[in-house]
C-alpha cells in the first residue's frame, strides 16, 4: 500500500467530469483509475507513446477502417491498443467488447461498450472543444 502511495499510482480520479463510463459491464474497474496491471503479461509497454490510446479489447481486431474512423473522431492523435479477450480481462468482469481511452498518464479517461459515435462526440464536446 505505502508504494501506491508514494508513487501516486493509487489515486483515482473516478468522480471527476473527465471520467466516464457508459459501459453496461460489471467491471472491478473505474474510468478514473490506473490501467490495470498484469504480472504476468505487463502491457504497460504498449502504452509509452506520449499520447492518448484508444484500448479495444475484443477477440476480433478492428479493420484498419473502423480504426481510421474511430481515430478520427478525436481532436488529438490517438493510437489504437488492441488486446485479446483474455482471462485476465474476463477475471476484470470484461465479458464482451470494451473499448477504453487511456490517458498519456495511464489513467483511464472514457470506457465504452459500443462505437457509438454520437456517445463518443459527446464525451469529446464536454472536455476538448
Amino acid at each position: 500500500m505505502a508504494f501506491k502511495i508514494v508513487s501516486q499510482i493509487g489515486h483515482s480520479y473516478k468522480n471527476l467530469s473527465l471520467s466516464k463510463n457508459t459501459g453496461r459491464q460489471s467491471l472491478k474497474f473505474k474510468a478514473g483509475d490506473r490501467l490495470p496491471y498484469f504480472e504476468q503479461e505487463n502491457i504497460y509497454p504498449l502504452f509509452t507513446e506520449p499520447c492518448f490510446h484508444l484500448l479495444h479489447i475484443n477477440n476480433n481486431p478492428l479493420s484498419t477502417g473502423q480504426a481510421d474512423k474511430l481515430t478520427h473522431l478525436f481532436p488529438f492523435p490517438v493510437k489504437v491498443v488492441e488486446q485479446p479477450l483474455s482471462m485476465k480481462w474476463q477475471q476484470l468482469g470484461v465479458k464482451q467488447e470494451l473499448f477504453i481511452l487511456v490517458r498519456p498518464d495511464n489513467y483511464m479517461g472514457f470506457i465504452f461498450d459500443d462505437l457509438d459515435e454520437g456517445e463518443i462526440k459527446i464525451y469529446l464536446q464536454q472536455h476538448f472543444n
